[in-house]
């Protein structure tokens, strides 16, 4: 709706939209510690592991979109990531390495002694905790949407977007241009060459490895 009805918005409508999204996270606030009431109560919280985490961000306009969906730029990827151990081991320690939202899941198996652990498709971030100096891990991100055939790589400042459909990439450093404005690739066309090579042989991969997937009928 935003879309179609504020292709072109003005900075109070825009304001407006943004105040929207605050008073749901407001909200979520709320809801959070009325958990952690219930917990504190009950006697569970010095027990509990809590993982606070998005799904995704959302796009106010800046890059000409509304909402999330359609892109990978970071105000869709960068979300909140905040782990409280029982005890409140590794308290106010900030890791500020890329991290993926695959590599939770195994994560919580490591905190927990799980096993299974070589079957998740991420890896534990324990090992990130307190380390000397940010170990970047290369992150990929694609958008489900296959009619949309976009794609990422995030390898430490450095940000490929690859829109093959809309025949279109881009460039970034994220560090230096956080709001992801000035693309790069005529500046850095070697550094853009050797991105782009190391998303197409990982998405060749993917599809490789997915490709004796089936579907399976679910009686729901």
């Amino acid at each position: 709706d935003l879309r179609a009805r504020w292709p072109a918005p003005n900075a109070n409508q825009r304001q407006a939209i943004i105040d929207l999204y605050d008073n749901g996270v407001a909200h979520a606030d709320r809801s959070l510690e009325q958990l952690l009431t219930i917990l504190e109560v009950t006697g569970e919280w010095e027990n509990t592991l809590l993982v606070v985490v998005s799904d995704h961000g959302e796009e106010f306009h800046e890059h000409g979109n509304w909402g999330h969906g359609p892109s990978l730029f970071d105000a869709l990827l960068h979300v909140p990531l905040i782990v409280r151990f029982p005890g409140d081991r590794h308290a106010g320690e900030v890791v500020d390495s890329a991290v993926r939202t695959v590599d939770i899941a195994p994560t919580i198996a490591h905190a927990l002694d799980l096993p299974g652990g070589s079957a998740w498709v991420g890896e534990t971030l324990l090992p990130l905790i307190g380390a000397a100096e940010a170990a970047d891990r290369p992150v990929i991100a694609a958008i489900s949407n296959a009619e949309l055939g976009t794609e990422a790589l995030i390898d430490g400042p450095w940000k490929w977007i690859d829109k093959a459909r809309a025949g279109q990439a881009f460039l970034f450093n994220r560090k230096q241009d956080p709001a992801e404005t000035r693309d790069l690739r005529g500046v850095h066309p070697e550094r853009a060459a050797r991105l782009a090579k190391q998303l197409t042989t990982w998405s060749a991969a993917l599809r490789a490895e997915n490709s004796g997937l089936r579907a399976v009928r679910m009686d729901a």
